[in-house]
């Protein structure tokens, strides 16, 4: 869909997409809901899931794929397959530190937004209200983040600013 040029820009606008849709539209929203009736969050997913569903029922059939004519071949075995890539993955330094850089921030990034709400409201004494404020301005900074990545990224590169933003998260 774009020219490789249009890489970094391209998935700059679909991360600020995301970050408004779950930060600004879907939180609020669910909140909204949660306080409508406790019941309408998890209904209204529910509702998602056939809404989904009714759309893939809708594809017209020449655009459906015969999965019946695929063959799978019966000696690529799953184990195999893995080994073969995390030898892949070892043998490539370069990529090894990237993936398991990354895990480690998707870990680290994870244990604490299990408890961070918590942390701020019972630990720091926020009060309740407030604690959205912070989640806006956190949506706030990611939204600025994406939208001026393309700026850094040219200015600086793509390793030098990797390497800066996971120094200033840590």
């Amino acid at each position: 869909i774009l020219d490789k040029s249009q890489y970094e820009s391209g998935n700059s606008r679909l991360q600020m997409s995301e970050t408004v849709v779950s930060q600004f539209v879907g939180a609020p929203a669910s909140g909204f809901l949660y306080a409508a009736a406790i019941f309408l969050p998890f209904e209204a997913t529910a509702m998602g899931f056939v809404v989904a569903a009714v759309l893939v029922l809708l594809i017209p059939r020449n655009y459906q794929r015969d999965l019946s004519q695929v063959s799978i071949k019966s000696d690529e075995k799953f184990l195999t397959s893995l080994s073969f890539g995390l030898k892949y993955l070892y043998q490539d330094k370069k990529l090894f530190r990237l993936v398991l850089t990354t895990t480690a921030i998707g870990f680290a990034y994870s244990a604490s937004s299990a408890v961070v709400a918590l942390f701020m409201i019972e630990d720091l004494g926020l009060a309740p209200m407030y604690f959205g404020v912070v989640l806006t301005v956190q949506g706030v900074g990611a939204l600025l983040g994406a939208a001026t990545t393309t700026y850094w990224t040219k200015r600086f590169g793509r390793s030098d600013v990797l390497a800066i933003t996971i120094l200033l998260t840590s």
